[in-house]
């Protein structure tokens, strides 16, 4: 089931927000679009263009697994924080 935005805890926005943020930085130290990636991952460009936006926006663990795989980093690197 899809979890709904609206019963999301502010901590779970920002969570979703920061792996948002380093899906894009590992993109563009990677040197690639958000078509690319999408392509590489089997994703949709949307779907990319939503997780990187400042919008809350949540994706399944297999989409990250696969945007991580496209990247070429692991997927744990995508919910480090520090």
């Amino acid at each position: 089931m899809p979890v709904q935005k609206d019963s999301l805890t502010e901590e779970e926005k920002a969570f979703l927000r920061n792996v948002g943020y380093r899906v894009k930085y590992f993109r563009m130290k990677s040197g690639l679009s958000q078509m690319e990636v999408a392509e590489l991952s089997g994703l949709s460009d949307s779907t990319l263009s939503h997780l990187e936006s400042t919008n809350v926006y949540a994706v399944s663990c297999v989409a990250l697994h696969r945007i991580a795989k496209a990247l070429d980093v692991k997927p744990e690197a995508l919910f480090r924080f520090d």
